[in-house]
């Protein structure tokens, strides 16, 4: 099952960050953000109705361990998402469906979450060598773009690959 991998990776994260202290290792099984992954992977099994105890718990490790490699300030904002996430899990913030911007932004979220630190990064650096140094202008520009190029990947690959996959019965989706 998917928790028992869960667990052997955040067992794993917490060796290779803490106890053997290697960076290859460390690199390759994602140990300083392994936790964030496994929350999102149980929080995903709760919000289809098919979690338990065990999947509250990894949560519960995850936000554990957050709080051994972050500053105190780092880990009360993921503590906060965290009980944003819950709170939307279990129905609590129906209110914010009328809110069509933020409905877009979760549709886009994924591809949004695949390219913006590669994106942002490049983006903001030719825009500050070419002369832009507010950084607020900075940052409105390219998560603006960030966020198009989200819908672009959503709209032309994500969407027609996900139908694709549909009809060749791959029913995981």
């Amino acid at each position: 099952k998917i928790e028992i991998v869960c667990l052997v990776w955040l067992i794993m994260a917490v060796m290779f960050k803490f106890v053997i202290k290697n960076s290859g290792l460390n690199l390759i099984f994602n140990a300083d953000y392994a936790y964030l992954f496994i929350a999102g992977i149980n929080f995903y099994i709760l919000h289809n109705k098919k979690g338990n105890i065990i999947n509250h718990l990894l949560i519960l490790a995850s936000i554990v361990f957050c709080f051994f490699t972050n500053s105190l300030v780092e880990s009360l904002i993921c503590l906060f998402f965290y009980g944003l996430f819950y709170l939307l899990i279990f129905q609590k913030l129906i209110f914010l469906r009328k809110f069509k911007f933020l409905i877009f932004v979760g549709v886009v979220s994924y591809p949004l979450y695949l390219i913006h630190q590669f994106f942002g990064l490049i983006l903001i650096n030719k825009l500050y060598n070419v002369g832009i140094e507010n950084y607020f202008v900075l940052l409105l520009i390219a998560v603006s773009l960030a966020i198009f190029l989200s819908w672009v990947l959503t709209k032309y690959i994500e969407k027609p690959i996900l139908t694709k996959l549909k009809q060749l019965k791959f029913n995981t989706f």
